[in-house]
């Protein structure tokens, strides 16, 4: 039997001054679905998030990111954003 390979989206993130941030993946539509990330303030963090969290995108059409910090004036930095799969 075949192992079914799962999808994920890997990003790097930090902040001082946010306290949430959400990632969303848009394909045509727009069709768009967030994620929601509690941010640490203190350091980089790592996170791998499964693209099935993403539904209904088009993940064989993703056309844009959308990254939101929520309300009023948040720095957020954003490293090695990249998809990948496990088998």
């Amino acid at each position: 039997m075949q192992a079914i390979p799962h999808g994920f989206l890997h990003l790097d993130f930090y902040s001082t001054n946010a306290t949430q941030l959400r990632v969303y993946l848009i394909s045509p539509g727009p069709v768009e679905t967030g994620f929601t990330l509690t941010v640490p303030t203190s350091g980089w963090s790592s996170i791998d998030i499964p693209l099935s969290a993403f539904a209904p995108v088009a993940l064989n059409n993703v056309i844009q990111f959308k990254f939101d910090g929520g309300t009023g004036t948040s720095n957020i930095y954003l490293d090695n954003i990249y998809f990948y799969r496990t088998s």
